[in-house]
């Protein structure tokens, strides 16, 4: 039994040797794929801003009225032609008595009120649609990569405590690898958002897009596939693979900071889009 396995290793380490070395990271065709659900994506979220703001707006003056005309209204209103006119004190005094001191207007302040809430309640909904239309932003909101990243790192150190139970060795090295494709799908979405955003650039700011997003790719590729060996060695050097991660990370967010000024990313909202970062890593807490 003990020969049979060691016939076996060779087959084993073989065929991961084979995965490691044929292994398609990000392909073109899946980014091109991915770009077109991203640009579909945020064009429903502009089309549905627009809308529930124009709703909005529409409500807001609809519920306005009434009480702008019980306001300035006068208790008689059929003024005849022989009568004088009530001075604006007068009519604002007289606007304000029909309002408080009668049904009509307490209907009135019920029905602004109804308006004025539905009017917030619009807007917190468009907080959800509303937002930049930048790398930093998506890849904030679905591409965190620097989390799994960080996530990743902890699960390495955690595997480098002596006092680590079997149990727990398997379950971190499941997370590890799951943690890595989770790391492979988001790099994928950055290259597709960069796609997509190539398209609405202006010439000379295409061109140059153009080719951030080639080199992303082939970035991405190769470091992936540097840490995807790392990972997958019988024998991990976990000093080299920390070294391999903090270079990879600090290439792409090189990229990205370039692409970010092509794209014409304003200094508000890049400021806006670190401190969210910063308060998501904050929470990100050790697995158990």
């Amino acid at each position: 039994m003990k020969y049979q396995k060691l016939l076996l290793l060779p087959i084993v380490l073989a065929v991961f040797s084979s995965i490691a070395q044929d292994a398609k990271i990000i392909e073109q065709a899946a980014v091109d794929a991915k770009a077109l659900v991203i640009e579909a994506k945020i064009t429903r979220d502009r089309h549905i801003v627009y809308c529930l703001t124009a709703l909005g707006v529409a409500r807001e003056l609809y519920q306005w009225v009434p009480l702008l005309r019980d306001l300035y209204a006068t208790n008689n209103p059929q003024v005849g032609p022989e009568q004088e006119k009530l001075s604006m004190l007068q009519a604002l005094k007289a606007g304000l008595s029909h309002l408080f001191y009668t049904q009509e207007g307490w209907a009135s302040i019920v029905q602004s009120g109804v308006g004025i809430g539905g009017f917030i309640l619009v807007s917190k909904v468009c907080e959800k649609f509303v937002h930049p239309d930048t790398i930093r932003w998506y890849i904030r909101n679905y591409a965190p990569y620097y989390l799994t990243i960080k996530m990743l790192k902890e699960c390495l150190s955690e595997l480098q405590d002596p006092s680590i139970s079997q149990d727990r060795i398997n379950m971190c090295n499941e997370f590890v690898h799951l943690l890595y494709d989770r790391l492979v799908r988001q790099s994928e979405a950055v290259c597709a958002y960069m796609t997509y955003k190539a398209k609405y650039l202006d010439d000379e700011e295409r061109a140059i897009a153009e080719r951030g997003k080639s080199l992303m790719i082939k970035s991405q590729n190769t470091w992936l596939d540097r840490i995807f060996v790392e990972l997958s060695a019988s024998s991990r050097d976990y000093q080299n693979i920390n070294t391999l991660i903090a270079a990879y990370k600090a290439d792409i967010a090189l990229q990205i900071n370039h692409f970010s000024v092509v794209e014409g990313e304003s200094q508000h909202d890049r400021s806006m889009t670190e401190k969210q970062i910063k308060e998501s890593l904050s929470k990100i807490k050790r697995p158990n």
